[in-house]
């Protein structure tokens, strides 16, 4: 399954804090593993999120980045398992959340992520 990520604005992200709060992880924790549906979204703010396969690092996150929220919605697998490293920053973005925001499409959430909602568009190869 294709990794679907949302990098969200700045005032999006003080939306969410509002909301949701922040997590500051004091040691490395692996939020998703590869091949598995995440059990909430994040939005990385600060330090380092690795995207692994097979327990090697294949990129990193940019702050601001929404991760996991489309194939928790969707319930596809990721194709990248995410790990934080330590003093890094999150929002956990509950899936009870997530699924009232479906339902409530006039929600500030929705609004924020209403995107995660699409289908992924599939591109003819030529």
């Amino acid at each position: 399954m294709k990794m679907k990520t949302i990098n969200l604005s700045p005032q999006d992200i003080t939306r969410l804090i509002e909301n949701f709060g922040s997590l500051k992880f004091a040691n490395e924790f692996d939020l998703v593993y590869e091949s598995q549906i995440p059990p909430a979204a994040f939005v990385f703010l600060e330090g380092k999120l690795d995207f692994v396969k097979r327990n090697k690092s294949q990129s990193s996150a940019v702050p601001g980045t929404l991760i996991g929220a489309y194939q928790l919605i969707h319930d596809q697998p990721v194709k990248f398992g995410a790990r934080v490293r330590s003093n890094s920053e999150l929002i956990v973005i509950h899936k009870s959340a997530i699924l009232e925001a479906a339902r409530e499409k006039d929600s500030e959430l929705y609004q924020i992520i209403r995107e995660i909602f699409e289908p992924v568009k599939t591109r003819s190869s030529g």
